[in-house]
């Protein structure tokens, strides 16, 4: 994949530096003995630097991810725990390392899984970053850099089909939708920005390529629409891992999915087992917590991906 443009990367400046070690500090404590009050750290570290913090995280020997310096999310997934952060699809792609793939990464954030797919310690995978929010496809780009432009980054939001405008809601970055009502209390309208389908965006960035496609698809409540607009790959054994949040009892997207017929659905239960989805049942009883986004990893019977999952449930 051609290298995008190189431009400098905004790094962390001494005194975020200075206030990342108290936060590293502050967060061994909480871990060690139970202690409270991260919390109040992150905010003073906001406080004092403003939108102009960042904090940097080493996550192998190539990999590296900036973030804003105070940012609640991203300090509780990977200082707090330790960069044990969705441990489900660093298995899957620790499993794929070896397995020739492209990937499209679509509400990929700041560029975290991104970053890890396409490094050397997963495989070197070529990658496509497509994030919906303006401020946060900046801090995705930078991340790009970071990690020597190695993927290509997309201001795009993922839809069932390409070139319409659309609204873009909400005020935390983790949380903004394309729904209004995805988040109550935080839906205030961040951006309009252009649709692209998946299926139009492996055409465009992996033309005639024939190694198999992972999807990753993590869209805050429109997980249905996206893969609507990506039928063509799904046809085609592309794996789908899509999120089916906690919050949504009807279990919308896994009912999508189950409705396509010859697809395998895979997904850890409580007890940190792999089992095939048969039924929203097996779903209800793994959603358990309201707040928690649940990953789930589908594919078409004969894809490549299967061998990657239980030959004696297939």
């Amino acid at each position: 994949m051609k290298r995008q443009a190189s431009k400098s990367v905004q790094e962390p400046s001494a005194v975020d530096r200075l206030l990342g070690q108290l936060l590293r500090g502050h967060a061994a404590l909480v871990r060690q003995h139970g202690r409270g009050g991260l919390g109040r750290t992150m905010a003073l570290a906001r406080r004092l630097r403003g939108n102009r913090g960042l904090f940097s995280v080493q996550l192998d020997a190539d990999s590296r991810f900036i973030f804003p310096l105070g940012d609640v999310y991203w300090t509780n997934a990977l200082v707090r725990r330790r960069l044990d952060f969705e441990p489900d699809i660093k298995w899957l792609l620790r499993r794929a390392m070896d397995l020739p793939y492209v990937m499209l990464d679509c509400g990929a954030n700041m560029g975290y899984w991104s970053i890890l797919a396409s490094s050397a310690a997963f495989g070197s995978h070529p990658v496509v970053a497509i994030e919906a929010s303006r401020s946060t496809a900046e801090m995705l780009a930078n991340n790009a850099r970071a990690n020597g432009g190695r993927f290509r980054v997309v201001h795009r939001a993922i839809a069932s089909s390409s070139g319409k405008t659309v609204q873009l809601w909400g005020t935390k970055h983790a949380r903004r939708s394309l729904r209004s009502d995805w988040s109550p209390g935080e839906n205030e309208l961040a951006e309009d920005i252009e649709t692209i389908s998946l299926d139009d965006a492996a055409a465009r960035y992996f033309p005639d390529d024939g190694r198999p496609v992972l999807i990753k698809l993590d869209v805050e409540g429109v997980e249905t629409e996206a893969m609507m607009g990506g039928q063509r790959l799904i046809q085609h054994g592309a794996l789908v891992v899509y999120e089916d949040h906690g919050k949504d009892a009807t279990h919308a997207a896994t009912r999508y999915v189950l409705g396509l017929g010859e697809i395998r659905i895979w997904g850890f239960d409580p007890d940190e087992r792999l089992i095939r989805i048969e039924n929203l049942d097996q779903l209800a009883a793994i959603k358990t917590d309201p707040i928690t986004g649940y990953n789930f990893f589908a594919y078409r019977q004969g894809s490549p991906w299967a061998r990657l999952f239980p030959e004696s449930n297939q």
